[in-house]
């Protein structure tokens, strides 16, 4: 298990150990600052192709430990920076940072006594989605100030509508008003030719009475 942890990655304080030259194995009799001493450890991994058969590629993963304690990492016996290892260990799906490979047995007490939110980091760190977490808040940013904008645009829309109802309503009133107006003045006209008329009819009715009364005269 030491093994395995070790050329994956994991860091002394999670091997048992405070520094990294005590994982190396000294004989009895061997100063333990001895030049001769060393540790190494390699993983071999054999990649498949699609359907699950091994494609006869090995990708040979190692770490090593000199005897002042001093460490390197290794891709196919090529010594490579941390971040490099790192990335290549990932690219097959071994994240080091989350360790989701190995589970030791302080592990399991530390995930239980976890809260909700500490255990959603969690979960997001396993899968990688951490990665994308500023792409994700700034997406969500742009969200939100969608929203808000589709939220003033339809009450902006809203009040147009509302606008546009009442100037209707304002020019149905104002063509009702001007329809009474032109009934006014017909019921006025008519009403003041109906005057006229009987007032020439009294007229020629008070002509006709006086002329005959000048004839009987």
């Amino acid at each position: 298990m030491d093994a395995i942890s070790f050329v994956l990655g994991v860091q002394s304080r999670d091997l048992r150990s405070s520094e990294m030259r005590d994982l190396i194995f000294c004989p009895s009799g061997t100063a333990h600052n001895s030049a001769k001493l060393s540790a190494r450890a390699t993983l071999f991994y054999i990649h498949e192709d699609e359907e699950g058969y091994e494609d006869g590629s090995v990708t040979r993963f190692g770490r090593a430990i000199a005897h002042d304690g001093k460490g390197e990492y290794l891709v196919n016996d090529r010594v490579v920076p941390f971040a490099k290892y790192e990335e290549v260990l990932g690219s097959i799906g071994v994240l080091i940072k989350v360790r989701i490979f190995l589970v030791f047995q302080s592990d399991v007490e530390s995930i239980a006594r976890k809260t909700p939110k500490q255990l959603v980091e969690m979960f997001e760190n396993i899968s990688g989605s951490f990665e994308l977490k500023e792409e994700y808040d700034r997406l969500m940013r742009e969200k939100e100030g969608a929203e808000q904008e589709t939220v003033f645009a339809y009450n902006r829309q809203k009040g147009y509508k509302s606008e546009r109802k009442q100037l209707k309503e304002q020019k149905d009133e104002a063509a009702r008003f001007d329809a009474r107006l032109r009934d006014k003045a017909r019921l006025w006209t008519e009403f003041y030719l109906w005057q006229l008329f009987h007032i020439q009819a009294n007229m020629e009715e008070v002509s006709s009475t006086t002329q005959n009364l000048q004839e009987e005269s």
